[in-house]
């Protein structure tokens, strides 16, 4: 899912949860021009444009569970 950051808070459980939150940014390789997916602190995430893209994943087999957050300033992932 694809959000403006107000919506993603609006629309999903980001502002009421214990959830860890993982920020991740696509960067362009300055040698071979590729995007590179870094995982960012929420300060850096939220410098870059862009739409964010919301995930949730939940392993049921262990108990573990996140929200990650992505933002691709160069367009469509």
């Amino acid at each position: 899912m694809k959000f403006q950051l107000q919506e993603l808070i609006d629309k999903t459980e980001l502002g009421f949860t214990d959830i860890p939150i993982r920020f991740f940014v696509y960067e362009e390789d300055e040698e071979t021009g590729e995007l590179e997916l870094s995982e960012a602190n929420e300060e850096a995430f939220l410098a870059v444009e862009g739409e964010i893209e919301y995930e949730r994943h939940t392993i049921h087999a262990n108990g573990c569970k996140q929200i990650c957050l992505t933002k691709n300033p160069f367009g469509a992932c």
